[in-house]
């Protein structure tokens, strides 16, 4: 691989990770928030 390809590779993971990132995130606060209406649903019980 040349220099080029791999600054070229180098930045396609860069953004790869950075998407990871953000749905990480996502996923993260969507499971809290699921788990707080659990709990909310199973207090009301």
């Amino acid at each position: 691989m040349s220099e080029s390809d791999l600054r070229a590779e180098n930045a396609r993971l860069r953004r790869e990770l950075a998407e990871a990132r953000i749905d990480n995130e996502f996923l993260s606060k969507a499971t809290a928030f699921f788990a707080a209406k659990q709990r909310q649903r199973n207090d009301s019980n």
